[in-house]
Order: C-alpha cells, then structure tokens, then sequence
C-alpha cells in the first residue's frame, strides 16, 4: 500500500463498533476476525442490540478474555441506534463498523494503516466478499479508480454516479456503513437525524451518502477486506417482505431528498435517488409469483402518500399497470379511475374525465408514458380547476403513446 507515496500516519489505533443480534452461530467467528488482527491495537465496541439468544453471553465471555473489548447490552432498538450508541462509547478518532454475522481478513486494519492516509482523509473505502457459502462468493469494489480525491475531484468524478449510476445500475461508492473508516466527528449528526425514523432497507445509505457529500477528501482502496454473510440467494429478504416495504422506501425517498437539498450537485443527486427509488421499488416483486415480473411500468410510490386517496387518469397499459399494483398493495386507496375514451376500454371501473369534479381525491396521478401527453393532460387538469399540487406526473419515455 505505500504506493499512495504518503508517510506514516500520526493515528495509531482505530475503533471498531460490532453490533449483534440474535447471531449466536456467528458472533464468535466476527470478534475472532478482530481480536487476531494482525494490527492490534484497537478499541472495541460490541453492542447486543437485545438479542434474546446466548449472543450477550458469548461477547461477555470474550470480553472477559481480551481487554479490548467492551460490551454494551440495550434494549432491542434496531441497528442505526446500535451503532450510534457504540459511537458515544469510543474514543478514537477513527472508527469502523462490521455486523456481528460478519467477518474481517485478519490484515485488515494493517493494510488500512499502511496506506498512511489517516490523519489525512475524511474516510475510507475498500472493497467487500459476499459470500453465500465457501464454494458460492462474489467480490465487490468502489466503482473508481484507487486513489486519494478531494473536495473537487470528489464533486466531479464521483457526485456524477456515487449514489447510482444509471447505466450500470449500481452505486458508485458500496453503501454499506462497513467496508469504510471514518472520522468519528462526522458521523454523529447523521446519526441523530436518523434515530427517530423508521427504515431499514437503504438505511446505511442515508449516512454514507451525506458523508461523502459533505467530506474534504476520501481515499480508494482496491482491496476487498470485509466479509459478509449472506444468507440463501433464493430467499426473498424480510425487508422486502414488510407490509410496510413501501412506506418505509418513500420515508427513506423523502429523507434523502431532504439531505440532497442546496447542496453542489442537487439536482444529479435527485436524478440519482430517483432512478434507485424505481430500482428498490422492484424488489417488492419477489413477493408474489405470478405475472408481477411482467410489470414494465412502475406506480410513484414516493410521490404518493401512503393511505391517501387517488384517481387515476388514463386506462391504457400504464394504467392498467398501475391499477394491478395499488390493488396487490393496498397502499393507497383508489377513488376512480378515468379516461377520454373511457368507452373503448369496457371496463365499468373506467369513467368519463369530468367525473373528476364528483370524486374526493388527494391525488391524481396521471398514468401516461408520453411526456407530452403527460405535459397536456397536466394542463387541461388544472383548466378544469384541479389544484396543480395534487397532480402527480408519471411519463419517463417521449413519444411512447399510452
């Protein structure tokens, strides 16, 4: 690592925040992957987030045996909470996270220390091996070249695509609070805004993401360090399971929105979180096994607040899309379902346009691909007296008729 030609750093020990819950199978392997690093002098924090198996057990057992360590047992209260009250228990000034499922190569954090960056950078990033079992694992890296960016370098050859690059469908910079070391000092506050919400897919995200929007350099590493454990790639994630799956998306949506606000490169960001939104919004498909997968049009979960009350204007194949998906949802509650030429399409769920004034609505979502149709439409709505606030426009593909 000493061709990043920097000199030894002034920072001679890092800290580590495990939190843990319910991973009995596991928790002894994570805290061996540290206590033999080939590094050795760390501060660790283990945090049993409530776990109602032996985890708490074991992490005292090895705490008794290694100074190192100390655990702090909480009520279960989810990891983000887990991990910022891990961070008020360390005293360093740089800080790593892994999940007590998980594991690190033993030279880990000599490796990171041999870089001579900290003291130098803000944070740090290197890759991760996601592994399904011995034989059955993939590599994961940051999707830019290794090296050391700053403030500018940051802005023009990462802000681009570090949330989500569009073609490639995938992040710039791997979001997970893992795999990274960070300045203590720059993680609390994002720490705090999320302790009072409610999501857990993305949530590593809604931190990482800030951070690197905000640091004055970040530094590269090509090597993949931590190790994660996944858990049967035909299983459909509990995340993805949730009733709320989608609530809890469009709280992550508006949080983003909110932490992208005036900052250089909003408007990228946005487009970036907007095209991950309709990515993430996907995954609810694994849920059923049926004629979802066909679905090629999308409903704005996160312009439309769950429960609200919408009308849907247009009965075409986007409509219709967008139909099936409120009613396989239940997420918002549908008042009527209207279009110019509502007799064509004999459906009796579909009504003249000027029913609109005899409908109790939140929303009126617009289910047309065509941009200009959409702009059209939009227009002739508010003619009609419709609030422009309440019109919601789907329409990503130009010229493409309903």
């Amino acid at each position: 690592m000493k061709k990043f030609g920097i000199e030894k750093s002034s920072i001679k020990k890092i800290g580590v925040i495990v939190i843990a819950y319910n991973v009995e199978q596991y928790i002894a392997q994570c805290l061996e992957s540290l206590l033999r690093q080939s590094y050795g002098n760390l501060e660790i924090v283990v945090v049993d987030d409530g776990s109602e198996d032996t985890t708490g057990e074991i992490c005292d057992k090895m705490a008794g045996k290694d100074g190192r360590v100390n655990v702090v047992h909480q009520k279960n209260q989810g990891p983000i909470k887990a991990r910022y009250h891990g961070l008020r228990q360390i005293h360093t000034e740089y800080v790593m996270f892994v999940d007590g499922d998980d594991w690190l190569e033993l030279d880990t954090v000599e490796t990171v220390m041999d870089t001579g960056l900290l003291g130098k950078v803000d944070m740090l990033t290197f890759g991760v091996v996601c592994n399904y079992d011995a034989q059955n694992r993939y590599y994961v890296m940051d999707n830019y070249e290794e090296g050391v960016y700053g403030r500018e370098q940051i802005k023009e050859k990462m802000i681009p695509d570090v949330f989500w690059n569009l073609e490639a469908e995938r992040h710039g910079i791997y979001p997970s609070l893992c795999a990274k070391v960070f300045r203590c000092r720059l993680l609390g506050r994002y720490f705090e805004d999320l302790c009072g919400l409610r999501f857990h897919y993305a949530e590593d995200g809604a931190i990482v993401y800030p951070v690197i929007c905000s640091v004055d350099s970040l530094a590269v590493l090509h090597t993949c360090l931590y190790h994660y454990r996944l858990r049967g790639s035909n299983q459909v994630p509990e995340y993805v399971k949730d009733g709320e799956f989608f609530d809890k998306l469009a709280l992550f949506y508006r949080y983003m929105r909110k932490k992208f606000a005036g900052i250089d490169g909003e408007e990228i960001l946005v487009r970036q979180l907007d095209y991950f939104f309709i990515h993430s919004a996907k995954f609810r498909k694994w849920v059923y096994q049926d004629k979802v997968d066909n679905d090629k049009y999308l409903f704005p979960f996160g312009q439309v607040e769950k429960g609200s009350r919408v009308i849907l204007y247009g009965a075409g194949s986007v409509g219709q899309t967008f139909y099936s998906q409120i009613r396989r949802s239940g997420y918002c509650i549908l008042m009527g379902w209207v279009d110019r030429d509502y007799q064509k399409y004999g459906r009796e769920e579909v009504v003249a346009v000027g029913n609109i004034h005899n409908m109790l609505y939140d929303y009126i979502v617009i289910a047309i691909s065509s941009k200009e149709i959409v702009n059209a439409v939009g227009e002739y709505l508010v003619s009609m007296g419709v609030d422009a606030g309440k019109i919601v426009k789907y329409g990503e593909m130009d010229g493409v008729e309903q």
